[in-house]
């Protein structure tokens, strides 16, 4: 019998698709590193899956609140 496949492994272990977990990692974690680094594979790998299930990394910004703008200038001294 032929080994599972990683991204098989994977989606075994989650129990979701590959383009559930992803979309679920990059929310959380917001690079493609830090989702390979999350599910134990090069960013390589990461990068060629999001290619085959035909997503693509959007990177927005959104307006910090008022507590990580104090925060944040406070770290600057």
């Amino acid at each position: 019998m032929a080994a599972q496949s990683k991204y098989q492994q994977i989606e075994k272990e989650y129990g979701r698709s590959m383009a559930e977990i992803l979309t679920d990692k990059f929310a959380q974690y917001g690079s493609q590193r830090s989702v390979a680094k999350a599910l134990g594979v090069d960013q390589a790998t990461v990068y060629t899956w999001l290619l085959k299930l035909g997503l693509k990394q959007k990177t927005i910004l959104v307006p910090m609140n008022r507590q990580e703008e104090t925060h944040r200038e406070s770290n600057h001294c």
